[in-house]
């Protein structure tokens, strides 16, 4: 498992965690630990891209090559979107793409390009989200930007939790995985 990956997510649960609370024995967040290319998805991984609130994928361009990433993200963007009533103006999708590593505007396939990235706000150190943007959160990581790094992943906690109270997703469940799309450039699925 990709470690940079993994710390992320934890730290992104504990944070959320926080913020939110969570019943016992249910963690704020799902992350497939298991899967490798050429398996069949657990239905597990199916039951989380039909029913968590809110789908930060990490894009680089592995990300959007990556058949599992265009299935998951497809599953996602099935699901009926509403605006709960105290939520706040914005795109209509509780899909919040990550900088993972940079890539150019026009790596990015349209269905990843047209939505909204995060964007860390509010920070005692502008130069932050510059480096961010710059370098994505693995390049953080890889460059020990520690202070950096953890100023993005409290921002982008904050931000899911904005996300997860300002959308009413709808579960859906897809029921054959095989109908879901298997690339962000239009062929295949």
């Amino acid at each position: 498992m990709n470690q940079p990956v993994v710390r992320l997510f934890d730290d992104l649960s504990m944070h959320v965690d926080q913020l939110v609370g969570s019943p016992t024995g249910i963690d704020p967040g799902f992350m497939d630990r298991s899967m490798e290319g050429g398996t069949r998805w657990a239905p597990e991984v199916l039951a989380a891209a039909g029913t968590c609130h809110v789908f930060i994928p990490l894009i680089s361009s592995g990300y959007v090559e990556s058949k599992w990433c265009a299935r998951e993200w497809d599953a996602f963007s099935r699901r009926n979107v509403g605006r709960r009533p105290s939520g706040s103006s914005g795109n209509k999708t509780a899909i919040l793409p990550v900088t993972w590593s940079p890539m150019l505007e026009d790596q990015l396939p349209p269905a990843v390009r047209e939505l909204q990235f995060f964007r860390p706000q509010q920070l005692k150190d502008p130069d932050i989200a510059q480096r961010y943007l710059a370098e994505g959160v693995y390049g953080l990581l890889a460059l020990n930007d520690e202070a950096a790094y953890q100023a993005v992943a409290w921002r982008l906690a904050r931000r899911i939790v904005d996300a997860y109270h300002a959308y009413q997703v709808e579960p859906k469940i897809p029921a054959d995985p095989r109908q879901l799309r298997e690339s962000f450039r239009g062929d295949g699925g």
